[in-house]
């Protein structure tokens, strides 16, 4: 299997397909280093199966942007729908891209899309539903905090990466290394990448044993701008902020304020450059009450 920008290595002896994945958005440089850095370092090591790694959207990477596409109009880590992979001949950078990964993808035994955020934020790890499935993978990280969506606010077919996965009967997971600027914290997160790889039996060598509580929250509401600029208060600019019911998160563009509707933490705060009318500019999240 041939795709551009995305590299094959082959181990010395049989072991699962593994994709890992950088710059899925394109202005968020960190994962594409850690994909350069897993070539160099696995040129001498003894791994089992195969590894497709490489740059997930290409186009955005080089131009330092979120999505290939005018600003706004796609993500390519929401076009995994069977909507957009079954259109005959799309006109969408991002979906083009999306149509490419998607064989690859629905032959992964285990995904491991590189990610950050916008603002200041501990590493986490997401997916769509069902903690105890990506359990083989996350369990081998340092993670606190698992974000889940199974209320499908963003979407009831989910067009991430991890859940395409998901759906054809692999493990995929989003690693969110945290602020895209954070250097340090990309050094962390390339720690979890190999001890997830040595986890599933990819690494040769054991698996360092973390012994800490892992706490799933689920996303329960997600504020949508009502104008192109939206201005966020100074007390939740950073992921995993507490949030109180009633209080005023920022104000939009034409002054009102955004006031949140239930109690919880905030997370994916939108950069104001990708703040567009009626798109969502971040999600409350909750605990589930499950301690793992």
């Amino acid at each position: 299997m041939t795709i551009p920008f995305i590299t094959k290595l082959t181990g010395l002896s049989p072991g699962p397909i593994v994709t890992v994945l950088g710059a899925t958005h394109g202005d968020e440089p960190g994962g594409a280093l850690l994909v350069e850095q897993l070539l160099h370092d696995l040129s001498d090591q003894q791994f089992s199966g195969i590894l497709y790694t490489g740059i997930g959207n290409p186009i955005a990477y080089k131009q330092g942007t979120r999505s290939a596409d005018v600003p706004g109009l796609t993500n390519l880590n929401r076009v995994f729908t069977q909507t957009y992979l079954d259109q005959p001949s799309p006109h969408l950078l991002d979906v083009q891209r999306a149509q490419e990964l998607a064989p690859l993808l629905r032959t992964t035994d285990y995904l491991i899309d590189l990610h950050a955020t916008s603002h200041p934020s501990e590493p986490f790890i997401c997916f769509g539903k069902d903690p105890l499935h990506h359990l083989p993978l996350y369990k081998h990280t340092r993670v606190h905090s698992i974000l889940t969506d199974p209320n499908h606010f963003m979407g009831s077919e989910l067009g991430t990466t991890d859940a395409y996965v998901d759906r054809h009967s692999g493990i995929g997971i989003c690693y969110e290394t945290g602020q895209w600027s954070n250097q340090e914290q990309c050094r962390f997160a390339y720690e979890d990448l190999l001890n997830m790889l040595r986890g599933i039996g990819f690494l040769s060598g054991n698996a360092t044993p973390y012994k800490q509580t892992q706490i799933v929250y689920c996303i329960t509401h997600q504020g949508r701008s009502k104008t192109d600029v939206f201005t966020f208060n100074a007390a939740v600019l950073d992921n995993w902020s507490p949030v109180k019911q009633g209080q005023v998160i920022g104000v939009h563009g034409d002054g009102s304020p955004e006031v949140s509707p239930v109690q919880g933490a905030i997370i994916f705060q939108s950069r104001s450059e990708h703040v567009r009318a009626g798109q969502t500019i971040y999600s409350l999240v909750s605990t589930t009450g499950n301690a793992i």
